[in-house]
């Protein structure tokens, strides 16, 4: 088995770095919600910084970790502190997850905002739908579906 010494410090700095990431993640929800780009572009810098440590520390331990689950897996007897740290990084990485989907959802949700924006005021490709009383396609490739003055 891999030093128990070597796992507790890996499983503890991978701890502090995803309360770090989880902290900017609620950062960047609310530069998110109140339109604060210049918060945000801070933010998103500082989660590449800790996101490049988090994927150096995993690269240098984890045949360790490897072994570990393995271990875990098979029943065989870990060391009960190792295990709940364990559990509290398994329990990190579940909330970062569950922040980061809800900050994509607000990205995503104000994307949809822009294109129906876009859409409501930029010419029309197709005339469907754009007929007279008389039954004859009247459209006009410069009309929007927001009526304004030229």
């Amino acid at each position: 088995m891999p030093k128990i010494n070597e796992l507790q410090v890996f499983f503890q700095s991978q701890i502090a770095l995803l309360e770090e990431l989880i902290e900017l993640s609620l950062l960047k929800r609310d530069a998110l919600l109140t339109d604060n780009f210049d918060s945000l572009e801070k933010v998103v810098f500082k989660e590449g910084v800790l996101s490049e440590k988090l994927k150096a520390l995993d690269n240098a331990c984890s045949q360790q970790v490897q072994f570990f689950l393995e271990e875990l897996q098979s029943g065989a007897a870990v060391d009960r502190e190792l295990e709940d740290l364990f559990q509290n990084l398994q329990q990190k990485i579940w909330q970062l997850r569950v922040n980061n989907d809800f900050n994509q959802t607000i990205i995503n949700d104000s994307l949809n905002i822009i294109r129906l924006t876009m859409n409501l005021l930029m010419p029309q490709e197709n005339g469907a739908g754009v007929y007279s009383s008389s039954g004859q396609n009247t459209y006009q490739p410069s009309s929007s579906m927001v009526d304004c003055k030229r």
